[in-house]
């Protein structure tokens, strides 16, 4: 053999021993590395997992409590509904019984005055106005009444619509007085005009109303109440979320009821179905009634 290359080989096997070992060592490295990176974001897939749970607990619950408010709403506003149905079907007031006298009939040559007819007439539920244009309407003049007469039936008699005006006359001078008053002339020569009221039975309200219609209060008075109370009237459905997001900031910032921020609609709601008691509790039944 020659003298080389035992060396060599020895050499070259050695060198090529080591660097198998080399190799080794470095493919354990890459294992450890691969180990280590599974090991950390194990942990981190699990946090994922987590988050995303909670975030679709957090999901149903708010889905959840919403539909379980507006089921809620719903069952509040039925109940509202039927109150308000019930009312309105059964009379928003109590009438009273009323107690009529006869017939007023006038004709010429009766002695009565304007002022006793004009008496009458507005014991009759009639309007003095100063010029008379609607049913239930009269003017009075110191020697003349002209009134516009509401049809109407009564047992035994009925009263016809149209105008009716009376003319009186002082009779004998003045020194005779006012009680020689006489109806100088009336339309048709004769006119059956409404009873007077005698007397009414209340009933457990003791209260008297007289309902009057939307058109014959005068634009200037329906301003001014809305203006007072209720400005964006005819811009809400019967409750104004902005009057009621003033309010609330004016309770909180008081810490307690200091004001209401109700409409028009949620006060005929509170006087018809509620007390004037402050709470939330009273003033949320007031919003779902209007």
């Amino acid at each position: 053999m020659p003298p080389g290359t035992g060396g060599k080989g020895a050499g070259g096997a050695g060198g090529k021993g080591a660097g198998s070992k080399g190799a080794g060592s470095k493919g354990a490295g890459k294992g450890s590395a691969k180990a280590l990176k599974v090991s950390r974001a194990a942990p981190a897939g699990r946090w994922e997992q987590a988050r995303q749970i909670w975030r679709w607990i957090w999901r149903s619950a708010a889905v959840g409590g919403a539909l379980g408010a507006l089921v809620v709403a719903l069952g509040f506003y039925r109940y509202a509904l039927e109150r308000v149905d019930s009312r309105f079907a059964g009379g928003v007031h109590q009438s009273p019984g009323r107690i009529y006298g006869g017939p007023v009939e006038v004709w010429e040559g009766l002695r009565l005055s304007a002022e006793e007819l004009a008496a009458d007439l507005t014991s009759a539920g009639y309007a003095q106005v100063a010029s008379p244009s609607k049913p239930g309407d009269f003017s009075v003049t110191p020697l003349q009444i002209r009134v516009v007469r509401r049809p109407a039936d009564y047992p035994g008699y009925a009263i016809k619509g149209g105008e009716v005006r009376v003319d009186f006359r002082q009779e004998g001078g003045a020194k005779e007085g006012a009680g020689d008053v006489r109806v100088a002339a009336v339309t048709g020569g004769r006119a059956l005009l409404p009873p007077p009221v005698l007397g009414s039975l209340r009933g457990e309200a003791n209260e008297e109303r007289s309902p009057v219609p939307l058109e014959r209060i005068p634009l200037i008075v329906q301003q001014a109440v809305m203006a007072m109370e209720d400005a964006r009237f005819y811009q809400h459905p019967g409750v104004d979320p902005i009057g009621l997001a003033r309010a609330m900031a004016q309770n909180l910032r008081a810490g307690r009821m200091v004001q209401g921020g109700s409409s028009l609609t949620q006060q005929l709601a509170k006087n018809l179905f509620l007390t004037p008691e402050r709470s939330w509790r009273r003033k949320l039944e007031e919003v779902f009634l209007a």
